[in-house]
């Protein structure tokens, strides 16, 4: 949920990346977008949404 109230779904994984792995949506009309983060890359990026950011610290304890 946003802090607006508007519904909203997250999907967040933790685990470990080969070095160069690249993010591919495997079915693009299911999914608006998605970017591979850091708590702390999320941390430092003005326009990750409170939501996100919650989720992120979530998965990461």
């Amino acid at each position: 949920m946003t802090d607006d109230g508007d519904p909203v779904i997250n999907v967040v994984f933790r685990g470990e990346l080969p070095e160069h792995a690249e993010p591919v949506a495997v079915s693009a009309e299911e999914v608006a977008g998605f970017v591979w983060l850091t708590v702390a890359e999320a941390e430092s990026t003005a326009d990750c949404p409170p939501w996100v950011l919650r989720g992120l610290r979530r998965a990461a304890s």
